[in-house]
């Protein structure tokens, strides 16, 4: 195995069993082990327990703001943005960034822990992804609807974060067959589209959110003009 396989089994080893235990719970050692190599190696790739576990949340956090934010610049060139496709952009790359891949699914799953058990990344996670993005899109939606302040600006999008996580979650625990103690009839009534293509998932909940979403600023603003 050479030098940077090892580096990238270590890192893959590590995600999962953070993801899956947390990080108090794995040791050095665990992590070894798993990925078959001498314990040595952490210590030579990473120094240490703790800057492993920060490169882990690195390699998925960046991409993933790096992905939302040229989805948003995206919709932002040639001047005012619609909102509904800036709705729709941003909410899409949230979705084929946790859906489409085994390795969005493990990120996902250490994000969550970090962030409602935050113990040495949650610092990181804010910084890297969740400040500029947050900065980025409320200054977007301003664009789009000059009539909102900052302060809405930042219920908006955690509303809107708030279905992305709901809807991510439901394919992820609740599909047919994949989730015990689900009624499959219930399922197929409330969220037909589980049944179908991860694909098809995705567009239907972009459009749905994105309508959904678009309606409630637009309620809101129009509260606040009476």
């Amino acid at each position: 195995m050479s030098v940077n396989d090892t580096k990238e089994q270590l890192l893959d080893t590590a995600e999962r069993l953070f993801a899956d235990k947390g990080y108090e719970s794995v040791s050095v050692r665990d992590i070894a082990t798993e990925a078959d190599v001498n314990l040595a190696a952490i210590n030579y790739h990473f120094q240490g327990k703790d800057n492993l576990y920060q490169e882990v949340l690195l390699r998925r956090v960046v991409p993933k703001r790096d992905k939302i934010l040229n989805s948003l610049q995206q919709v932002m060139i040639g001047g005012k943005p619609e909102l509904n496709k800036l709705l729709s952009a941003f909410v899409r790359a949230h979705l084929e960034d946790a859906l489409a891949s085994e390795q969005g699914a493990v990120a996902l799953r250490l994000v969550a822990r970090e962030l409602t058990e935050p113990k040495h990344g949650a610092e990181i996670i804010c910084r890297e992804m969740i400040a500029p993005v947050h900065t980025a899109f409320s200054h977007a939606l301003i664009q789009a609807r000059p009539e909102l302040e900052m302060q809405e600006c930042a219920r908006i999008i955690s509303s809107i974060v708030g279905q992305v996580v709901h809807f991510t979650m439901r394919w992820r625990n609740t599909r047919p067959g994949e989730a015990p103690g689900h009624d499959t009839d219930q399922m197929r009534h409330a969220f037909p589209s589980l049944f179908g293509s991860l694909e098809d998932y995705i567009s239907e909940t972009v459009t749905h959110i994105t309508r959904f979403s678009v309606g409630g600023v637009e309620a809101l603003l129009n509260k606040e003009g009476k």
